[in-house]
């Protein structure tokens, strides 16, 4: 009996955390929110560079596994059944991903997306491998190179 429930626990927490069997193959890319306000994290992988995709987002999708608590690091919000790495190489299917970032407190208020809209990340595999596979909001340091709006630049005047 002990070992069977030895060997839930661990099944269980195998199928919690991101897919990983070697440095070459992620299922999943890690978000930190770094703010002060909780947020919504989408991602579009097929319709760059149509920058206003985010309109297309189903509103109820929200509340499935994409929002991030203040000061939380979610594992689970930009996880996909497949590896990232073979999404960007098959048939260059993928060479941009974007990733929205939307205010709670405005999607839940039922406010248009147009104005929950925070920041959004155009996002290559090298800027994935360069950042260890990790995102935040606001963006560290190691995304500056990394296209997105507003512009890197804007958080570092309003950090100092």
């Amino acid at each position: 009996m002990k070992a069977l429930i030895l060997s839930i626990l661990s099944l269980f927490l195998l199928t919690t955390h991101c897919m990983r069997d070697d440095d070459l193959h992620h299922n999943c890319i890690v978000f930190k929110n770094n703010s002060k306000d909780d947020i919504y994290v989408k991602f579009n992988k097929y319709d760059y560079p149509d920058t206003t995709v985010y309109e297309q987002f189903n509103r109820h999708s929200f509340y499935r596994n994409t929002k991030v608590k203040e000061q939380e690091l979610s594992e689970k919000v930009m996880q996909i059944s497949a590896y990232w790495e073979d999404l960007f190489s098959q048939n260059n299917c993928l060479d941009t991903l974007m990733v929205f970032i939307f205010n709670a407190d405005k999607v839940e208020a039922g406010a248009s997306l147009q104005e929950a809209v925070i920041a959004r990340y155009d996002v290559s595999l090298e800027d994935l491998r360069s950042n260890n596979w990790m995102l935040s909001y606001p963006p560290n340091d190691n995304m500056a190179s990394i296209k997105m709006w507003p512009f890197y630049a804007s958080y570092e005047k309003s950090t100092n």
